[in-house]
């Protein structure tokens, strides 16, 4: 049986035509699932660690009181060591990083923040993987690396 085509001069498939075709849609289809899913959205220093650190760290490490010597209150201090000068960023590397080692020592003496509680799984996945894609600042053209992007209010 011959299929007549709907619209002249437009050619119309036959169904084993588009069974043949369909395992390499398929594969596409699936491939593009996979390739979004695996997807990692880059982690903002301005949009979300800049936010955090001020909420949970400029108490005692900002640019009126400097607890071990170390200030985070813009992305330059933030970079630079403090009392221990052990590197606190050493990007693409956390667990060579001193700010997150604060973050997950068990030892509350020596855990960031001290005087409150941790921050939760998602606070410390988010700093780790921020170190991870290299804790850049993408920071906009307003804004320098010596800028204050941690406000105070």
């Amino acid at each position: 049986m011959s299929l007549r085509p709907l619209r002249p001069g437009v050619p119309q498939c036959s169904v084993q035509t588009l069974a043949s075709r369909l395992p390499l849609v398929l594969l596409f289809a699936l491939c593009g699932t996979t390739l979004a899913w695996g997807a990692e959205e880059e982690v903002s220093f301005v949009r979300d660690i800049a936010p955090l650190l001020t909420r949970r760290c400029t108490g005692c490490h900002g640019p009126t009181k400097v607890e071990g010597d170390y200030r985070l209150h813009t992305f330059a201090a933030l970079q630079k060591p403090g009392a221990s000068e052990t590197p606190t960023l050493t990007p693409g590397q956390p667990e060579q990083s001193e700010l997150y080692l604060r973050l997950i020592d068990e030892n509350e003496s020596t855990r960031m923040p001290q005087l409150d509680d941790p921050l939760s799984a998602a606070q410390i996945a988010l700093v780790e993987r921020w170190i991870r894609q290299g804790a850049r600042d993408r920071k906009s053209t307003r804004l320098n690396s010596s800028h204050t992007v941690i406000s105070y209010a």
